[in-house]
Parts: C-alpha cells; structure tokens; sequence
C-alpha cells in the first residue's frame, strides 16, 4: 500500500504537469497520509484500500512492465522521491521541522479540504522550505501553460511531499530495491487482492 501510495502520489504530478489538474480522491488520500502521525494502521494512513485504488492499478502495469509514456514519467517521480526519502533521513533538523510544521497545519485546517487554496499552499510552502532544498532537485517535466500557475505548482508540491511521506512509511515498514527485485511476484500478488477488495 505504502508503494501503491507513493505511485499514486507520482500521478497526481504528471496529470498536474500536463493536464494542469488532479484526481480529487486521489491527491485527497495523498495529503491525508501526510497527517497521519500516529495512526494504526497502513489502512488509516490512506483513508481506505479503495482511495489507494489508482496507485495500486500503476503498480499493477509497473510490474506488468504495461507502461505508457506518461507512466514512464510518473515511475521517474517515485524513484527520485525515494532517493530523496534516503537523504531526507539523514537529516534530523529537517525531519523535526517537518513534523513541526505539519502539526501546526493539521490544527489550523480541515485536512480533508483539498480544494482549500490556503491549505495547499501552506503544505507547498513547508516543502518548498524543507525537502525542495534537497540537491539535486526533482526536476518536473510538464505543459509551461499549467507550470507557470502559482495554484498548479502549489498542488505539484503538495503532491510531491505526499510522495515523501509514503516512501518513508515504505522504508518503515522493510521496503526495498532489493525486495522490489526479488519480491516482485509477492508485491503483485499482493497488489491484485487489493484490487479486488
């Protein structure tokens, strides 16, 4: 779910960059998981299995190796915000203020408000002062039309850090290149049964 979650957060960027909007329900299970600190369980952090539903389905084609090129593009995300997790992690100032800065949004706003322009830039501005400083940058590829929108870039961030939270809850919970290698068919496995719930 953890892996699902960080490919459904890499969508919701390439259809910002390109198409210039979201999947409501989907970018809304990506900014939930960001406040969820001390949920317990995989399933709360989302919201449910059916918000993951996008997510799962990517996942589903990454491993199938059904991949088009837009999805090509989403892939690109999810590995630079997992290489970006990795340095995250070894920076204990910065995870602090991370967690500083999404409490205080979780107790000013209604969290499940996505269409809240407030709301969405202030998570856009913790990221940009947080995990954008991160070298080098994760570059987003796009339409200059939609990229140049203070909105759309404010939501390409937010996205963006949602995919952060859900690569670190897959470090968490024991994900890794190597079980991505070995544990393909268990992860696919795994992905179809969620789909069918």
């Amino acid at each position: 779910m953890a892996l699902a979650g960080l490919l459904q957060c890499s969508q919701q960027v390439t259809l910002l960059a390109r198409q210039g909007m979201w999947n409501e329900a989907a970018a809304r299970a990506c900014t939930h998981s960001l406040f969820q600190m001390d949920a317990s369980s995989v399933v709360d952090i989302y919201g449910s299995i059916q918000s993951l539903k996008p997510g799962l389905r990517h996942l589903l084609d990454l491993l199938q190796r059904k991949i088009e090129r837009a999805d090509v593009e989403t892939t690109r995300y999810a590995v630079s915000l997992l290489h970006h997790e990795r340095k995250l992690k070894q920076q204990a100032m910065m995870l602090n203020t991370i967690s500083q800065r999404l409490y205080a949004i979780r107790n000013e706003y209604d969290i499940s408000d996505i269409n809240n322009n407030d709301l969405i830039s202030r998570i856009a501005d913790a990221y940009g002062e947080t995990i954008s400083t991160i070298q080098p940058k994760i570059q987003v590829e796009g339409s200059k039309k939609y990229l140049l929108q203070e909105a759309t870039v404010n939501r390409v961030r937010a996205m963006l850090f949602s995919g952060i939270r859900s690569a670190v809850l897959w470090r968490q919970l024991g994900g890794s290149r190597w079980k991505l290698l070995f544990q393909r068919r268990r992860i696919l496995s795994d992905a179809r049964y969620l789909l069918e719930l």
